[in-house]
């Protein structure tokens, strides 16, 4: 964490320029400076941006971050997960970070009261979604983490990456398992059963004729 607030005070302070991903507006020739010629006419220069926006180009091309910004991501991301890999052997998540801000989603905050079994759960699968996004870029990274202190590998290293998602899936991704995404599957297992009981709230709706409603 302190590695992490150190490289936001340095960006904060350098006056170097963004490291950041670069707009279609900025300045055309740094798109064109790895080319082998440096006098492009503007169509050329528009056509060479086009390309660039094209997803189906070299993957390398969305390598967008350097310096203290590559730095920066990479460190938050594993931050990210750190706090998804939690492990209790007890089976106690409550001091998990994941499920201690999933119990602060479940309260309103002008009523300071639960949100009802119904509305949680939306709330409860985007997490969820979330998570598995970046596991999935955990399990096999698309380029290799070369600024943390421990390397990462990209998923090219891996001589089966099935496998290698298989055992991450099972590792931390399963139900019963004592992680945060174990405990927020029964979570959400356990509000769709009083959703059931409670059965479904109205909906209602405008006909067509538009001037009347249904439930």
């Amino acid at each position: 964490m302190h590695y992490i607030v150190s490289l936001v005070i340095q960006l904060h302070r350098s006056e170097q320029g963004c490291y950041c991903v670069r707009p279609v507006e900025d300045d055309e020739s740094s798109y064109a400076s790895g080319d082998e010629s440096d006098e492009e006419s503007d169509s050329e220069q528009d056509t060479h941006i086009g390309e660039e926006d094209n997803p189906m180009q070299d993957e390398s091309e969305f390598g967008l971050l350097s310096g203290p910004w590559l730095e920066l991501s990479e460190a938050l991301f594993q931050l990210s997960m750190m706090f998804w890999t939690y492990r209790d052997p007890a089976g106690d998540m409550s001091s998990s970070t994941i499920i201690y801000y999933t119990a602060v989603m479940g309260i309103q905050r002008r009523s300071m009261s639960y949100h009802s079994a119904h509305n949680s759960t939306p709330g409860l699968a985007a997490l969820m979604w979330i998570g598995r996004a970046l596991f999935l870029e955990y399990a096999l990274p698309l380029y290799r983490y070369s600024t943390l202190a421990y390397h990462w590998p990209s998923r090219d290293q891996y001589s089966s990456q099935p496998e290698r998602l298989e055992a991450i899936r099972q590792k931390y991704l399963m139900r019963g398992c004592y992680t945060p995404f174990g405990e927020l599957i029964e979570l959400k297992a356990f509000a769709k059963s009083i959703v059931r009981q409670e059965d479904m709230p109205g909906n209602l709706s405008w006909a067509p004729d538009g001037g009347s409603t249904y439930h």
